[in-house]
């Protein structure tokens, strides 16, 4: 969405091995990745530096948060559009907030993502929360979905049309990648919490906030403030052995320098959707799928340059709901230039417990409210 404008550097073959090899590693060490690819420990750092630099690479921590007690939520809201331009610092209040994007179509207003404590009085409070801006008039209506962590995929912006529509059916079996995922997703709600402090808190803090995908333990140890011994003891034993940290995921960004997503909620059959994004992962397409702890529905985000794609891809779910494959579905244009982040982790960490204040957060956003009143 916008002015795009392609990388003058396309990634090679070599580059594709870095990526594939540090995704199946694990928890990533330049030796082994370098070991695997046939390059010196320097040849793999430079690659790296070089793809980071150019904005070509992305990477993702894989951090299973239901084990250390926070859950994702996703809510996409319809915002009454004179208040739409100042409706950040609504989302603000709740210091849980770790994404939002403007949004269009069936919410004309934003997609906010939250990490919240996985406790069902919180889910509640957040339902209060946002039903409190309804009844201001500031909020038209929200839909809100949680979610476990995405399986990523792709880095290729495909066209896609209708006649797809019987290759997407004929689809079988489900892509050998998308397999490992539908294995967690089914096994997701029974993890047991583990127990986690102060330490594991502000490394996983680290992790999400760097551009790299290995970091010398003495280099966070020396900036968080303690041996790098012992902070390698904590992620060994609390995070690795756990399986809380999965290690990194690595991402080829597109070859564009700005795009959009099309975010889709889908309540199928429990084949359509499967279908779909195995069709997808077989393009190569950039995509995340989120599954749900409602087995029917989930959530898929799909990267797009023009608005045909868009178009297309919803005539392609609108045939599966005339067809009885697809039950519901919902849709929403998401603007990645207009977006903001927020790390949570050590600011709402006390203790070793999640702070959640619910009064205080509804405190702040009716503040918050009161000054949007003035402004529109």
């Amino acid at each position: 969405m916008g002015k795009m404008r392609r990388n003058n550097h396309h990634p090679d073959k070599i580059d594709l091995d870095i990526v594939r090899a540090i995704n199946e590693i694990g928890v990533p060490q330049l030796t082994e990745i370098a070991k695997r690819v046939g390059l010196s420990h320097e040849g793999v750092r430079y690659r790296l530096n070089k793809l980071i630099k150019d904005r070509q690479i992305a990477f993702y921590p894989i951090i299973e948060h239901l084990m250390i007690g926070l859950t994702r939520v996703n809510v996409f809201v319809d915002v009454v559009p004179k208040c739409i331009p100042v409706f950040p610092s609504v989302i603000k209040a709740i210091p849980y907030w770790t994404y939002y994007a403007k949004s269009l179509g069936n919410a004309n207003g934003y997609q906010v993502m939250y990490l919240v404590p996985n406790e069902p009085s919180v889910l509640e409070d957040l339902d209060s929360f946002f039903d409190r801006l309804v009844e201001m008039g500031i909020v038209n209506h929200y839909t809100k979905v949680r979610t476990l962590e995405p399986f990523r995929y792709g880095h290729m912006f495909n066209d896609l049309s209708e006649e797809h529509y019987t290759d997407i059916l004929e689809q079988d079996p489900i892509s050998d990648e998308l397999e490992p995922y539908l294995k967690y997703a089914s096994q997701a709600m029974s993890l047991k919490k583990v127990r986690i402090d102060d330490t594991d808190i502000a490394f996983i803090e680290e992790l999400i906030k760097s551009d790299e995908p290995v970091r010398k333990y003495t280099e966070i140890a020396e900036k968080l403030g303690m041996k790098a011994a012992t902070l390698r003891y904590h992620v060994r034993e609390h995070l690795v052995k756990k399986r809380v940290f999965r290690g990194v995921y690595a991402f080829l960004l597109p070859p564009y320098r700005k795009w959009g997503d099309l975010t889709l909620i889908i309540e199928d059959d429990g084949k359509f959707v499967l279908k779909f994004v195995s069709f997808l992962v077989k393009r190569k397409h950039q995509l995340l799928l989120y599954a749900t702890p409602s087995k029917s529905m989930h959530v898929i985000v799909l990267g797009f340059i023009y608005f045909p794609f868009v178009a297309e891809v919803l005539r392609i779910v609108e045939k599966a709901a005339y067809d009885g494959f697809v039950k519901s579905y919902k849709y929403f244009l998401i603007d990645t230039t207009k977006t903001g982040t927020n790390v949570v982790y050590q600011q709402n960490f006390k203790n070793g417990e999640w702070v959640w204040d619910f009064e205080k957060y509804v405190t702040k956003m009716e503040e918050c409210a009161r000054r949007i009143c003035l402004y529109v």
